[in-house]
């Protein structure tokens, strides 16, 4: 399943979008723009749209496990 910008209540994270196509999952942080996550995998980029909290899930499931380039 791809969603796309979805906005999401969050104090650090405005947006996140994931591509089932390219397996990129897109987050737009409030204040330190866009990073794209590269070859993330469907049940991570579902995982994160669910996520309670959006700013712990990327510290802790992507920062390190997948390439990203901003």
């Amino acid at each position: 399943m791809s969603y796309n910008n979805e906005k999401v209540e969050s104090s650090n994270v405005e947006s996140v979008s994931y591509d089932d196509r390219t397996k990129d999952l897109t987050v737009t942080f409030k204040k330190s723009g866009t990073y794209v996550y590269h070859e993330v995998p469907k049940s991570i980029g579902n995982a994160m749209e669910y996520a309670e909290s959006k700013g712990k899930f990327v510290w802790e499931v992507l920062r390190g496990k997948y390439s990203y380039s901003k």
